[in-house]
C-alpha cells in the first residue's frame, strides 16, 4: 500500500487498522515550512499510537500572510495538500 493517498481511501485505511486493533493518530497542519517543532509534534502523536496519519490543509485555505504558503501544493517534491500520508516510523 502507498504511503500517500487520496483523502476519500483515508476512512477505509483507519477502519482497517482500527479493526486489527491499532490505535490510529492524526495530525493535520499546514505543514508549509516543516521545522523540528513539526517533527517533535509528529514524534509525540507516534508515542501514544501504533499508525500516524498525517494531512495537510489545501493551499486555499492556508492564510498565513503574503507570499504564503512558500511552498505550493504544486511542488514536485510535495504531495499535493489534497492527499493523506501515513507512517508506521516512530
Amino acid at each position: 500500500m502507498s504511503k500517500i493517498l487520496p483523502l476519500d481511501e483515508l476512512a477505509s485505511v483507519i477502519a482497517k487498522y482500527k479493526a486489527e486493533g491499532k490505535r490510529v493518530a492524526l495530525c493535520h497542519g499546514c505543514f508549509d515550512l516543516l521545522h523540528l517543532g513539526h517533527m517533535k509534534h509528529f514524534e509525540a502523536a507516534k508515542k501514544d499510537a501504533d499508525v500516524l496519519i498525517v494531512t495537510v490543509t489545501p493551499d486555499r485555505f492556508v492564510n498565513k500572510g503574503p507570499g504564503r504558503p512558500v511552498f505550493m501544493e504544486t511542488c514536485a517534491w510535495k504531495p499535493s495538500r489534497r492527499w493523506a500520508l501515513w507512517t508506521m516510523w516512530v
